[in-house]
């Protein structure tokens, strides 16, 4: 239809496609188009070949269409040479495609969307004998997906490479316990400066204390800066907040009370180009705001990149941490939701700051290590050898799955070797995550464990079955 329409860019995001069988070629070789098609519904669509082959502009989300696409035949070179898409199609159906020749030929899917893509087809039943010709292309977490389609499905991977990641430990390691007293971690200075885009997460053992403690505060003194708290004066809830100006000017997301003496995943984001900052509690949206003016960029180069300690004379943290992540990226909740419960390996993301604390030094300078390999180091105050303790976080080496599940009966996540038999539905996202490094802690009192285990997280409506 815009076949070599080399000038096309108009929004068509409004138009009704839902009776359209046929997409081919609809936008192959329109060098200029790069308009949102989420709201299409391609459903009754049973053929996308080379639908967006050569649009060399072409970047916008089609994630959306998840839902969308079991009708597809056909997606034989739908993203040949459209060298500036990459999405996350994991949720995509393709049970009922039989031809996807060249999808991803020399396209541009970044490491992240590529492992996403594959993890979450790998869970799909697919037809046999693929020969999907992802040129150009890497992968790092996916790796264990894209092995199991080839031994599966006998599929055939040309063209793509292993991407080459830090060193990072596969089993969980060891922890940080903060005393409330002075304890905390001082990260390099100007870790963010230069982030327009943000999220920061890890995994927190509260154990409460006074009010305006800190998981994290990275800036200049009370004026300019950013912070993370458990609990805020007066609210009890838990705040993220930016500022150039202090507690007048600050930007903020709330969110419930931090639960007490139990690990919780905290997650939060900043999206410059919208302006959001959201907040997630275990994977779950607690608050958000789309006023966000102010990113981690604005703040110029911090000095004071606290964990555990706030600029102001507030109370020093109380609890535990392990996992801390900080990426000049605003990660999906799908991402987050995927990764909780995995030790990452680096491969050229955006993962600026990761420190595992598995063979870290509390007594030295720069003693605590950076595994994300940029360097960001950073220093305990106030901590000895005994603060670094055996840690009790449900993470390691394995694998994740994020399924749709809307009804009831048997749901095989086959990547992790799992069914699971629903007896009423959940509606809506199951979680299935495979530790394949080691027994869960707190089974020491059982008879030779595994050293191998299963954490299943119910996102749906529905969160009793």
């Amino acid at each position: 239809m815009f076949a070599i329409a080399s000038t096309f860019n108009q929004d068509i995001n409004s138009w009704n496609v839902s009776g359209v069988l046929n997409m081919i070629d609809m936008f192959r070789s329109a060098t200029a188009f790069n308009q949102p098609l989420d709201t299409w519904d391609v459903s009754s669509v049973t053929t996308m070949t080379t639908m967006f082959l050569g649009a060399t502009s072409f970047s916008q989300p089609l994630d959306a269409w998840a839902s969308k696409t079991s009708s597809v035949i056909n997606m034989s070179g739908m993203f040949y040479n459209a060298s500036s898409f990459s999405d996350d199609l994991s949720s995509w159906n393709i049970e009922n495609v039989t031809n996807l020749t060249n999808f991803f030929y020399n396209s541009g899917f970044t490491i992240r969307d590529y492992d996403n893509t594959l993890i979450g087809w790998s869970s799909q039943t697919l037809n046999i004998n693929q020969n999907i010709g992802p040129n150009g292309l890497q992968y790092c977490q996916g790796k264990e997906a894209r092995q199991y389609i080839i031994d599966t499905y006998g599929w055939t991977f040309t063209g793509d490479s292993e991407a080459t990641g830090s060193a990072t430990s596969e089993v969980r390691g060891k922890m940080l316990e903060f005393d409330g007293a002075n304890d905390y971690v001082d990260i390099t200075d100007g870790i963010l400066s230069t982030a327009d885009d943000m999220t920061f997460e890890a995994w927190v053992f509260y154990q409460g204390g006074g009010n305006w403690s800190r998981i994290m505060d990275f800036g200049t003194g009370t004026s300019v800066n950013m912070f993370l708290t458990p609990k805020a004066g007066g609210t009890n809830s838990t705040r993220f907040a930016i500022t150039l100006s202090g507690g007048v000017g600050e930007q903020r997301i709330d969110g419930p009370a931090f639960p007490l003496n139990e690990w919780t995943h905290i997650a939060v984001t900043i999206d410059g180009s919208s302006s959001t900052g959201t907040l997630y509690i275990n994977g779950i949206q607690v608050g958000q705001n789309t006023s966000m003016t102010l990113d981690p960029s604005d703040l110029g180069n911090t000095t004071n990149n606290y964990l555990g300690k706030s600029q102001y004379a507030d109370p020093y943290f109380l609890g535990k941490l392990d996992e801390v992540r900080i990426w000049n990226e605003a990660l999906s909740q799908s991402d987050i939701r995927r990764n909780m419960h995995l030790r990452l390996e680096n491969c050229g993301s955006s993962l600026i700051g990761y420190y595992q604390f598995d063979a870290d030094d509390t007594t030295t300078a720069g003693g605590i290590v950076d595994n994300s390999g940029n360097g960001n180091n950073g220093t305990a105050v106030g901590m000895d050898a005994a603060d670094l303790v055996a840690s009790e976080v449900a993470v390691g080496e394995g694998s994740s799955v994020i399924k749709n599940v809307t009804g009831t009966g048997v749901v095989s996540f086959p990547l992790q070797g799992l069914d699971i038999d629903f007896n009423t539905s959940p509606n809506g996202e199951v979680v299935v995550t495979r530790i394949t490094t080691e027994s869960p802690t707190g089974v020491e009192t059982m008879a030779n464990p595994d050293n191998e285990y299963f954490v299943i997280r119910n996102y749906g409506s529905n969160a009793s079955p």
